[in-house]
């Protein structure tokens, strides 16, 4: 749990640190942040990936 500050006012949230690492002899860093991206918006909305909303 950690202070986030939302809506004027710091609320304890949940957070999860996450890291990915990436050859760039291999991937192009565009394509790596964009893959991150996607990780980020499927975790943020977990219920609805089960849901399939």
């Amino acid at each position: 749990m950690m202070p986030v500050y939302r809506d004027g006012e710091l609320v304890p949230r949940m957070i999860l640190n996450l890291c990915v690492a990436y050859d760039h002899r291999l991937v192009d860093g565009a394509v790596g942040a964009r893959f991150t991206n996607e990780i980020v918006k499927v975790l943020e909305d977990f219920q609805g990936m089960f849901l399939g909303l």
